[in-house]
C-alpha cells in the first residue's frame, strides 16, 4: 500500500508538471526530497514518461495525422513545418548524448532545482511583457526555440515554459506556440525512453500493476494538465505560472538554508 501512495503521488506530480510550465523534473526532485521518496529506478521513470508522451498524442492526434496524410501528399507547408522540428530538436539530442551522465547529476541536488526554479519565473514574466514583432516559425526561431529546449534538461527549468515563452517573444501566436513546443516533445521523449531502456531499465520491487497504475495516471492527469494550459494560454494568463516558481523556489530555498 506504501509503495501505490508513492506512485500515485509521483504519478500526479508527473502528469501536472510534465506540460504546466513549472518543470516536472524540478518538482519531482523536490517531491522525492522532501516527502524521502524513493524514486524506483529507471522503470518507474520510463512508466510515468510513456504516460505523459500518450497524453501528448492523444490531444493533439487529429493534428499529428494531418501532419503525417500532408507530408505523404508532398505538402511544403508540413515539410516545412517537419523541418523545423528536426531543427528545434537538434540541440538537446546534442547536449543529451554527450552529457547525459553529466545532466543526471543534477537530480540530487536539491539547491540548484529552487534556483533554476526561480530562473524559469523570471523568464516566463519577461517573456509575457517583452515581445518582438509579430512573426512566423523560421529556421532562426525554431533552433533557438530548440536552445531553449536544451536549457530543460536541467531540473528546475522548464521544457514547456522555455519552449512556449521563446516562441511568445518572438510574437508566434500563442495556440501555435503551445502546438510546436508539444509535438517538440514527441522525438524528445520517446529518445528518453530509449535512453533508459538501452541503458538497462533498472526496477527495485514494483509490481506490474503499479506500474501500469504509474502509467495510467500520469497519463490521464497528463492530459487534463495539457488542456488546461492551452486554455490558459488563449486567456493570456501564461505569466501566472512564473509567479509560482519564484514562490515555491525562495521557499525550497529558505527551508535549505
Amino acid at each position: 500500500m506504501e509503495d501505490i501512495i508513492k506512485i500515485i503521488l509521483l504519478a500526479i506530480v508527473q502528469g501536472i508538471t510534465e506540460f504546466l510550465p513549472i518543470s516536472s523534473s524540478g518538482h519531482l526532485v523536490i517531491t522525492k526530497h522532501f516527502l524521502d521518496l524513493r524514486g524506483g529506478g529507471a522503470t518507474l521513470e520510463i512508466i510515468l514518461h510513456s504516460g505523459t508522451l500518450v497524453s501528448i498524442i492523444i490531444y493533439y492526434r487529429y493534428r499529428l495525422v494531418e501532419i503525417i496524410k500532408k507530408l505523404a501528399e508532398k505538402d511544403p507547408t508540413e515539410w516545412r513545418y517537419l523541418k523545423f522540428i528536426i531543427l528545434a530538436i537538434i540541440p538537446i539530442s546534442f547536449i543529451g548524448l554527450i552529457y547525459a551522465d553529466d545532466i543526471e547529476s543534477f537530480f540530487s541536488n536539491t539547491l540548484s532545482t529552487s534556483i533554476m526554479l526561480i530562473f524559469t519565473g523570471i523568464f516566463l514574466i519577461f517573456s509575457n511583457f517583452f515581445k518582438f514583432n509579430n512573426l512566423r516559425l523560421s529556421n532562426t526561431s525554431s533552433l533557438i526555440i530548440g536552445f531553449g529546449q536544451m536549457l530543460a534538461l536541467l531540473p528546475g527549468i522548464s521544457r514547456s515554459g522555455m519552449t512556449i515563452g521563446i516562441a511568445r517573444l518572438f510574437g508566434i501566436d500563442s495556440k501555435k506556440a503551445a502546438e510546436f513546443s508539444f509535438l517538440i516533445a514527441v522525438p524528445v521523449l520517446f529518445g528518453v525512453l530509449i535512453h533508459f531502456i538501452l541503458n538497462g531499465a533498472s526496477n527495485d520491487h514494483y509490481s506490474f500493476f503499479e506500474l501500469f497504475l504509474g502509467f495510467i495516471i500520469s497519463a490521464v492527469v497528463g492530459f487534463l494538465a495539457l488542456s488546461w494550459l492551452v486554455s490558459i494560454l488563449s486567456k493570456g494568463r501564461f505569466w501566472y505560472f512564473g509567479i509560482y516558481c519564484i514562490v515555491v523556489g525562495f521557499i525550497c530555498l529558505l527551508i535549505l538554508s
